[in-house]
């Protein structure tokens, strides 16, 4: 087709004519054995036929404009106005030439516990067509559109989920097919019975429309949309996020007074009694070393830390902070009846400070200040 050129330097053209497209794919092609291959390409153009003859199409041929295999499947084009009726009645008598030839005139290797089956997608839109079905009539983006809904996972979820001796087509419409040929009234099919689903296809994206002539099993009870399920990362991190029983038996709510006792010989951690107070953040143990938490209250303002070696005893006290170690050595956050342990010295105050007899003045104060050295 000549070009005529227009203003701004660029060439424009006639665009090829619309065409109501159809394509069908026998499910599961690849998994029979090679050596029936040949007779089910070859039959699948029957089997279309048998359909248009089920729908009172004699003139079918005269209103095809060209036809090509895919091998597992086939792809024809029509005129336009076709589109409503490759919808209804075609669809539905797909099905039931399926039955019939699934049941009476078996395809190799068909059998009644393997029955073909088969996915359809209907398009319209401009394709090249030369009149003459030549090889690369029916070119052009809807053509690539019409394939990309063949191998939508919605589609193929709806033979996935179903009774494969019962719903032997499933069909998937692009928005223009559904607009043009359900929502107009043309197909004489409710727009209920189809139900709306994304196409995400390579870089292809767009929605379309499902429908099933007999829907069965699963479909019946799930309905016709695939279950969404999160990626792996997302599944990763809201798993992640999520406490486990045990964490959630650990940290308890925000705010909450916990009891815990009875605890024996676990992660080092033992005789553990009492209630804890606290603001839900964990004390930290880091190191080597034992940690031992006192009978009776731990009122804390931050978490307390213990750094590389040496012991911890927390219990009641009287300041205002954690206690933080480090080093080597022992720390002790309670009333002690010696001032030595090992090699370590230390100053503790206690809860009632005692006065010193020696230490008192002539006016009977007492002279400390609650620390003092035996």
């Amino acid at each position: 087709m000549a070009s005529t050129p227009v203003h701004g330097g660029t060439d424009s053209m006639a665009m090829p004519p619309y065409r109501a497209l159809l394509v069908v794919d026998i499910k599961d092609f690849s998994g029979y054995p090679g050596r029936w291959h040949e007779d089910m390409t070859r039959a699948v153009p029957d089997i279309l036929t048998g359909a248009f003859a089920r729908s009172g199409w004699s003139e079918s041929p005269s209103m095809e404009r060209f036809s090509d295999t895919t091998g597992d499947g086939y792809v024809l084009g029509f005129e336009p106005s076709m589109l409503p009726l490759l919808v209804h009645p075609f669809l539905d008598n797909l099905q039931q030439e399926l039955e019939y030839r699934n049941k009476v005139a078996h395809v190799a290797p068909a059998a009644a516990d393997r029955p073909l089956r088969m996915r359809v997608s209907l398009h319209v839109g401009s394709t090249t067509d030369s009149g003459m079905n030549r090889l690369g009539d029916g070119s052009g983006a809807a053509r690539i559109a019409l394939h990309r809904q063949l191998d939508a996972a919605a589609v193929r979820h709806l033979l996935e989920d179903s009774n494969p001796r019962t719903t032997l087509v499933a069909a998937i419409l692009s928005s223009r097919t559904y607009e043009d040929a359900v929502l107009s009234g043309y197909s004489g099919l409710d727009d209920s019975l189809f139900v709306k689903a994304p196409v995400e296809v390579k870089t292809y994206r767009d929605e379309a429309y499902l429908y099933v002539p007999r829907p069965s099993g699963g479909l019946l009870h799930r309905g016709f949309r695939v279950p969404e399920v999160l990626p792996a990362p997302s599944r990763a991190a809201a798993e992640a996020s999520t406490p486990s029983d045990r964490s959630r038996a650990d940290l308890g709510q925000s705010g909450a007074t916990r009891n815990i006792s009875g605890i024996r010989n676990i992660g080092g951690i033992s005789n553990v009694g009492g209630s804890v107070l606290g603001d839900n953040r964990p004390q930290t143990h880091v190191g080597i070393g034992d940690i031992n938490t006192a009978s009776g209250p731990i009122r804390t303002t931050r978490r307390d830390t213990h750094a590389p070696r040496g012991d911890q005893q927390i219990g009641p006290r009287t300041e205002h902070h954690g206690p933080e170690h480090y080093g080597q050595g022992h720390q002790f956050a309670a009333p002690l009846d010696r001032p030595t342990f090992g090699d370590s010295n230390f100053t503790q105050g206690s809860s009632t400070p005692t006065p010193d007899p020696e230490a008192v003045d002539e006016k009977g104060t007492s002279g400390g200040e609650g620390a003092h050295d035996d």
